[in-house]
């Protein structure tokens, strides 16, 4: 009896230290943050057409099956469906809002879930001698105490996941 209390006391304190660890990681400066910076050799005239053309943003952003859109340019309204491949592919819906529109150059979004995030995310392109630098930052906050306990392992995964996505748009840009 006298193991048994102890084995539950270091799994009750393993416990305890592994959830003040993520509660403190989530507290740090740039928790919920996303930053990228890539190069394609394409103008930004070019480039931008995949950032704002629902089809072509289709074809770059993973998981991503369907765009409801109201439109473009400021003011306008989608709804991302996305397979979560990180949740067995579960359906899940992003809200956008376009809050500037600056083509070529600028698009920042102000975007919200069901799920219990909102963020804004921001692209900007730059013209270079070769064609375009496109600049991407984004800050999301959680609403859902769990999530954000969770910020930590979801925020290193969403960078990775923002990576991989602006290979594919650059491969697609440069090929087109």
């Amino acid at each position: 009896m006298k193991i048994l209390k102890l084995v539950a006391a270091s799994v009750a304190a393993i416990l305890l230290v592994c959830a003040g660890t993520l509660f403190a990681m989530s507290r740090r400066a740039d928790a919920g943050r996303e930053h990228a910076v890539i190069e394609i050799n394409k103008p930004p005239e070019h480039v931008f057409r995949y950032l704002s053309e629902p089809e072509k943003v289709k074809a770059w952003v993973s998981w991503l099956v369907e765009i409801r859109s109201t439109g473009q340019g400021l003011g306008a309204r989608d709804t991302w469906i996305m397979e979560d491949a990180n949740n067995n592919n579960e359906r899940m819906e992003i809200n956008a809002v376009v809050v500037a529109w600056d083509p070529p150059r600028t698009v920042a979004l102000d975007i919200s879930s069901p799920l219990g995030f909102t963020g804004h995310q921001k692209y900007t392109l730059t013209p270079t001698a070769s064609g375009s630098r496109l600049e991407v930052n984004g800050a999301y906050t959680y609403q859902r105490w769990y999530w954000q306990l969770l910020e930590p392992l979801v925020t290193p995964q969403a960078q990775k996941k923002l990576d991989g996505d602006l290979a594919k748009l650059k491969q697609l840009a440069e090929t087109d």
